[in-house]
C-alpha cells in the first residue's frame, strides 16, 4: 500500500469534491452523498491515492458486511486499476469487509479494459446497482442546435407550448417541496405496482443536497396544478436526470417531455455541459425489456450512449460465497 494512501471514516477531506469533479466523478461519489449516507445511518469510507478515490458505503447483511461503491472507484485516466483494486480489498479486508460491491469509472478509458482488469483480479460481474449504460446530453451547443437535435414529434409539442403557453414551470431548491415528488412517485408507485425508495430516502436527500445546490426539483403545471415532476442532481458541470413522475393526464400534452426541455434550458442558464439522462435500455432492445418505455422516451432527446463497467463483486472471505448462494435460493423460492 502506497504512502499516498489514506482512509477518511465518515468524513471526507476539504479538497475531496474538488479531485472528484476533475475526474469526473458520478454525484455518487460526492461529498455531499456522503453526508446523505448518514443521515440514513450508514457509515461511509472515503479513501484515496494520487490518481483515485473512492467513496464506500458500509452494509450489513446476516453473512457479513460488504462495502458498496456507487459508481466507484473513480480512477484518472492514467491510474493502475489493478493496483486501486489490490488496495481497497486489503483496506476493507482489514476492516472486517466479507467483499466489495464496485462500479469503477474511468473516464476517457475504453469500459472493456475496465472489465478485464476486474475479472484479473477475482471479481465477477452481478446484477448492476446502478444503470451501466446511458444517454449523455451536450449542453454547449445553442438551444436551437440541440432542439433540432430532438425527435420531429417531440419539437412539435416544444414549439406548440412555445407558442400557446399550455403548461407552466417552476424549479425549487426548497427541501420541503420535496413532498409534491413523492406524492406524486406514490401515484406512479400505486397505478403500476412497482417499488421504489420510501419516504424518508427522498426526504433525508432533499435535506443533505438541496441547501447545497445539488438536488433539484422540477414542475410542470397546467392552470397551476401539477402534472409532472423531476428531480435533478447537479455536480461540476454534469446535471443528471434521475427520477421522474406524472400523472396519467400529463400524457394529453407531454408534460414529461416539456419539462425535460425546461430543465435543459435551466441547467444550460446555471452553465451546464451535460446532462446525464441516466439510465437506458440498449437501442436494439425489446419491447419486453423492463426498461424500453422510459428508455425510447429518453432516446427522443438524442445524446451520446455511454457504457459503464457494471457492477462487481470481489469476494475477501468465504461468507461472501455463502451470500450468493444464499440470494440463489431466494430467487429459486421466487
Amino acid at each position: 500500500m502506497r504512502d499516498s494512501y489514506k482512509h477518511h471514516p465518515d468524513q471526507a477531506p476539504p479538497d475531496w469534491d474538488t479531485r472528484q469533479i476533475k475526474w469526473q466523478a458520478s454525484f455518487l461519489q460526492s461529498s455531499q452523498w456522503g453526508d446523505f449516507q448518514r443521515r440514513l445511518g450508514n457509515k461511509v469510507h472515503f479513501l484515496e491515492d494520487e490518481d483515485w478515490s473512492c467513496l464506500s458505503i458500509e452494509r450489513q447483511t446476516p453473512f457479513g458486511k460488504y462495502w458498496f461503491a456507487p459508481y466507484g472507484p473513480t480512477l484518472e485516466k492514467s491510474a493502475d486499476i489493478k493496483a486501486c483494486l489490490a488496495t481497497l480489498r486489503s483496506d476493507a479486508g482489514r476492516a472486517g469487509a466479507s467483499w466489495l460491491c464496485l462500479e469503477p469509472l474511468m473516464p476517457g478509458q475504453d469500459s472493456q479494459k475496465t472489465t478485464l482488469a476486474l475479472a484479473e483480479s477475482g471479481a465477477s460481474e452481478v446484477r448492476y446497482r446502478e444503470p451501466n449504460l446511458t444517454r449523455v446530453l451536450d449542453l454547449d451547443p445553442p438551444s436551437d442546435e440541440i432542439l433540432s437535435g430532438i425527435s420531429q414529434s417531440t419539437r412539435s409539442f416544444i414549439r406548440k407550448n412555445q407558442r400557446e403557453g399550455l403548461l407552466s414551470f417552476e424549479s425549487s431548491r426548497d427541501p420541503n417541496d420535496i413532498g409534491l415528488f413523492i406524492k406524486m412517485l406514490r401515484h406512479v408507485s400505486n397505478r403500476n405496482k412497482v417499488f421504489f425508495f420510501s419516504d424518508e430516502y427522498f426526504q433525508k436527500q432533499a435535506e443533505a443536497l438541496m441547501p447545497k445546490g445539488m438536488l433539484r426539483l422540477e414542475v410542470a403545471l397546467k392552470d397551476k396544478q401539477p402534472l409532472a415532476c423531476a428531480l435533478f442532481h447537479d455536480y461540476g458541470e454534469t446535471t443528471t436526470y434521475t427520477y421522474a413522475a406524472s400523472l396519467p393526464k400529463a400524457r394529453e400534452t407531454s408534460a414529461s417531455a416539456l419539462l425535460l426541455w425546461q430543465a435543459i434550458l435551466n441547467a444550460k442558464a446555471r452553465g451546464i455541459k451535460k446532462m446525464d439522462l441516466f439510465g437506458v435500455a440498449p437501442d436494439d432492445s425489446s419491447p419486453n425489456n423492463p426498461w424500453y418505455g422510459f428508455s425510447s422516451f429518453k432516446r427522443k432527446f438524442g445524446g451520446e450512449v455511454i457504457s459503464h463497467a457494471g457492477t462487481w463483486d470481489l469476494p475477501l472471505s468465504p461468507k461472501y460465497h455463502i451470500y450468493r448462494s444464499a440470494q440463489k435460493l431466494r430467487r429459486l423460492g421466487r
